[in-house]
Order: structure tokens, then sequence, then C-alpha cells
């Protein structure tokens, strides 16, 4: 019987390392991109070749999350401006939004992209921007934690997310989100485990979604198309067919 139950806890403890060394080796990437984003960085207009500004959130501790920094250098290397902050971040990035983005008009697109408990902090952040009559043009999720509602500021949603396997428990799983009401916003949920399996690598998960190669190239394409280019914003601008980058209380957008 001694023998058995010894054999048992030798399985469970190399069931357990086989499932901790795949993580350890994906740490090993993170270590260089923990540093935190520049605050000075968050403001409504740029001069890059492309119009707009892109914040990108990782997760819980930043672990995990440096698919978000490689995604960061494609947008900036596409033209657009693009900066990386921290999960710890989120108070300091939301008040600092506010402040730079309030009142602004003819401000450039402004987009968050997401990761994990950073997706959280982006859809927290945007209710504090819905607040000041500030617009989200962009918002990109990929597995949120527990956050599920897009305020009615944000203009166009895309969530990629995958159900976890720890039932219950929000550890490394994500959940649909819904669209405040009336919101008059897009919302698109994709279910990378179902619908959305062919945009993805086989056994994408949590920990792999920021990082798969691809996906990564939709969600460049959607900021592209948010984010056009100066050309293009200055002719809209001359022409006075820009949005404007405030809405009233009830959510209709000030003209």
């Amino acid at each position: 019987m001694k023998a058995f139950t010894n054999c048992m806890q030798r399985r469970r403890w190399r069931t357990s390392l086989l499932a901790v060394l795949p993580l350890l080796g994906l740490m090993s990437g993170c270590v260089t991109s923990m540093a935190p984003g520049r605050m000075d960085a968050v403001q409504p207009t740029s001069s890059t070749p492309r119009a707009g500004q892109v914040y990108l959130i990782r997760g819980w501790g930043g672990m995990f999350s440096w698919g978000i920094d490689e995604l960061a250098q494609d947008l900036t290397h596409a033209g657009i401006n693009s900066h990386v902050f921290q999960h710890d971040q989120r108070d300091e990035l939301a008040r600092t939004m506010v402040e730079r983005y309030r009142g602004v008009r003819n401000a450039e697109p402004l987009c968050m992209v997401a990761h994990s408990a950073g997706s959280d902090d982006a859809l927290y952040i945007a209710g504090e921007l819905k607040k000041a009559g500030v617009l989200v043009d962009l918002l990109i999720t990929l597995d949120n934690v527990d956050a599920t509602t897009v305020p009615l500021n944000v203009r166009l949603a895309h969530h990629y997310w995958a159900p976890g396997n720890f039932g219950d428990s929000n550890f490394l799983r994500g959940l649909p989100l819904k669209a405040e009401p009336g919101s008059k916003g897009t919302l698109v949920n994709v279910n990378l485990a179902e619908d959305g399996r062919q945009m993805v690598q086989p056994g994408v998960s949590h920990v792999t979604m920021d990082k798969d190669h691809l996906l990564r190239p939709r969600l460049v394409e959607l900021v592209l198309k948010t984010c056009p280019t100066r050309e293009m914003w200055l002719a809209r601008n001359s022409a006075g067919l820009l949005l404007p980058p405030t809405m009233s209380t009830t959510g209709r957008e000030r003209r």
C-alpha cells in the first residue's frame, strides 16, 4: 500500500511539473518587458505616419504578456504611436488619459489593446473616459478575467477569448463581453476555442493568446483600419469630416 501511495505521489508530482515547465519557459521571455509605461506618452495627437494613439496594457504582474510588447513593435513599425503599460498602472493611466483627452476637439483615434487582467483594466479605463465624455475608437481585449461590460463610449470593440479548464474559477480563462445598455457601438466576441479556431494556432490558451502569430496580424489590421494615414487624417480634418471626441451624458456624440 505504501509503495502504491508513493507511486501516485510521484505521478502527481510529475504531472504538476509538466504543467509548470511550459509556464517557466514562457516567463523567460518576459523579464525584459516589465518596465512601467511612460505617462508623458499619453497625448491626444501625434506626428507619426498614421494618426492615432494605441495604449497597450499587460496582464497581472506583467507576467506572460510580452506578446503585447511584440504587438506594440509591429504597430510602431506600421507607423502608429504605440506604448505599453503595466497592470498596476491602471489608475494612473486612467487619470492621465482623462486629463489629456477631456474636452479636446479633433483628437486622433484613441485605441486600447490589452491581455488578461489588462483587459479588465482597459474596460475600467474606458469607463473612466466615459465619465469625462471621451470616446474610445477601438478596444481590443484578449481573454479578460472578471470585467465583462463594454462602456457605451466605445465605438468598436473586438474581444478574443477562450474558456478555461478550471470550472468556475477565473484562473487562466476568459469570458464573453456584453455592451452597456444604450450603447450604439459595435461589439464582436470571438470564442477562439469554437468559431474562432481558424484564427489561432492549435492549442491556444490564456497564456499564449497574446503571442499567437496567426492572431496578431488581425489585431494590427484592426488598428490600421482605425488609424488612417496622416494624409487621409489631414484631408478629413480640412473637410470637417472628423468625428468629435466628446459625448454627452446620454452617450450621444456632441457635434
